[in-house]
């Protein structure tokens, strides 16, 4: 493929007091080889620590945004795709290193194949390379995101495949299909937004694809605060009551039950303030119901594909094991995981009465590696 093939792609960085990563990744960007026309932008969520002057003195070539607040996540992306020129969107966290290589393979598989709306990279861990952070996000049907191949040995992940939802810390989506989804949904602000804006796709007929040979380097650490346990409830039952038609959400309700004592019980595991955060979750859910019936509307109206090819990709529970260890742990996951696949195979059962394709979807799920398990992937 030459540079007359590959479409013209806009790379959205948006940072908030990362001064400390942006050499990194700016050298890294500006480095690229992607034989098509590439612009750079940066977007200052309104940081405290001169990023936006620090990228104007030092990388001239790139367009420096000031959105004017701390817009998090969703927001900041979403401004700087509003100025963004080309086909294509990529989006990238500040504290990342990405590959020479790293573009031409993000974009590839959307040049080859339509169906593709989003790609995501292969991130590895910056401190070990040689293990994988996450190669896409695995979803439970209860919304429980986890990081895809969390652990496991880099240079093992060669090939391209299908992937549940993208990874926010590095993807790209085909820029008429961000527009036409509405983009990430701002009242996420942080947390699930990537998982939410691949659902929306999907549900459109789009495929989400891990591009292997696209890899970046992700400064990542595990944080779980109840701060970011609120945020991971409060999205995740916003993204389950926009993306599940009504037979499924009714269909799914013993699912959604386990899913809630697998999240009561791995807050209970973190002590009296994540409990306190996961109540406060549920309150804000009752409180915004009659809100989130037009978000549902709009979101409900994308839909081009039922609910049994979207929730094939689904795993009917998270693995257990990383919530807790020993025998607790092992008698959980005994009864847990085989309870979440019973409730799928009957929920796919009921559904397919009204929807042929949805029979026979339940995947069996025997990996308890409790490590893996992330509320929330960004």
């Amino acid at each position: 493929m030459d540079g007359d093939v590959f479409p013209t792609a806009s790379v959205i960085v948006v940072g908030y007091n990362s001064r400390r990563f942006l050499d990194h990744c700016f050298v890294a960007l500006l480095n690229q080889s992607y034989p098509g026309e590439c612009e750079i932008l940066f977007v200052d969520n309104a940081s405290t620590d001169g990023s936006a002057d620090y990228i104007r003195s030092h990388f001239p070539a790139v367009r420096v945004i000031e959105s004017g607040g701390n817009r998090g996540y969703a927001g900041g992306n979403n401004f700087g795709a509003n100025y963004a020129l080309g086909d294509v969107l990529t989006f990238i966290n500040p504290d990342t290193q990405a590959e020479p290589n790293w573009l031409r393979e993000l974009v590839r598989p959307l040049v080859v194949d339509p169906t593709i709306g989003l790609t995501t990279s292969k991130i590895v861990l910056m401190d070990r390379p040689h293990l994988i952070n996450t190669c896409g996000n695995e979803l439970t049907l209860a919304g429980i995101a986890t990081c895809r191949r969390a652990e496991e040995v880099a240079e093992l992940v060669v090939a391209d495949e299908d992937v549940t939802a993208v990874s926010g810390a590095a993807f790209a989506i085909r820029a008429d299909l961000f527009r036409h989804l509405g983009g990430f949904d701002e009242r996420f602000w942080m947390y699930m937004e990537d998982t939410d804006l691949s659902w929306r796709a999907r549900l459109g007929g789009y495929r989400c694809r891990l591009a292997a040979r696209s890899v970046v380097a992700h400064r990542y650490t595990l944080t779980l605060s109840p701060e970011k346990t609120r945020i991971l409830e409060r999205n995740r039952y916003q993204m389950l009551a926009k993306n599940l038609s009504g037979w499924m959400m009714l269909a799914l309700v013993p699912t959604l039950l386990i899913g809630e004592l697998v999240t009561w019980s791995w807050a209970a595991l973190r002590g009296p303030r994540h409990l306190w955060a996961k109540l406060l979750a549920v309150l804000w859910l009752l409180r915004h119901l009659l809100e989130l019936g037009p978000v549902r509307k709009a979101t409900q109206a994308l839909r081009r594909t039922p609910d049994g090819p979207v929730l094939r990709q689904h795993i009917p529970a998270p693995p257990i094991d990383s919530i807790a260890s020993g025998v607790a742990a092992r008698l959980a996951s005994w009864v847990i995981v085989p309870l979440a696949v019973a409730t799928a195979m009957l929920a796919f059962g009921i559904i397919g009465l009204v929807d042929p394709g949805a029979t026979n979807l339940a995947r069996t799920y025997s990996g308890t590696d409790i490590s893996e398990i992330e509320m929330g992937a960004d």
